[in-house]
């Protein structure tokens, strides 16, 4: 029987994440229908039957803002590196992208790829997850991680003692952004970061 493989811990972060917000909105659901907000049924007739159906209560609607880019006093650049927990961060490329035959962003989008080499100077294996290593922001924007990136391999996985690995960190920014700034997450290390001027073409 093939053994089953364990994320790395981040990922599990990542999905317990997932797991509270879509508990939170089924509470929400079920305290709206708690808190008097009868819902009532609506009839129809179909022939010789009389049909009840329910609609659930409209949940309220949250808008997408701006989120200013965390400031650091001194982020590191390409050929600079950032320690966290035993790790080694090294950003050693950046590119700019449409795309190509298997992958494309989306309309008034482009990829950018930094391609990193991570070396784990600790005694023992650490793990690096693709999903919560970094928080991205283009010319201030928040931008999220690219969908089917032709850029391989991503950055994560299991790194043992001792070893080197590099990886695609690729998001999606809208077209001509000047700017990248990738900042360790607080399971990492919180404030510390990348800030890269994104190149032409």
């Amino acid at each position: 029987m093939t053994p089953k493989k364990k994320l790395p811990k981040g990922c599990n972060i990542a999905l317990i994440i997932v797991g509270t917000i879509i508990a939170v909105l089924t509470l929400s659901v079920v305290s709206a229908m708690r808190s008097g907000d009868r819902i009532e049924p609506s009839e129809s007739v179909v022939g010789d039957y009389n049909i009840k159906t329910w609609a659930l209560p409209e949940l309220p609607t949250t808008t997408h803002e701006t989120q200013a880019t965390p400031v650091n006093d001194n982020p590191r650049q390409l050929n600079e590196v950032v320690t966290v927990q035993n790790l080694i961060f090294t950003a050693t490329e950046i590119r700019r992208s449409q795309g190509g035959r298997w992958a494309s962003p989306q309309d008034g989008m482009e990829f950018v790829a930094v391609r990193f080499t991570v070396e784990n100077t600790s005694q023992s294996r650490q793990a690096i997850c693709l999903l919560t290593t970094f928080n991205s922001y283009a010319d201030g924007l928040r931008v999220l991680l690219a969908v089917g990136s032709p850029y391989t391999p991503p950055l994560g996985g299991e790194l043992n003692a001792g070893m080197r690995l590099q990886g695609y960190h690729v998001v999606q920014v809208p077209a001509g952004a000047r700017e990248l700034v990738l900042v360790f997450n607080r399971h990492r290390a919180q404030g510390q970061s990348f800030t890269f001027e994104i190149p032409h073409g």
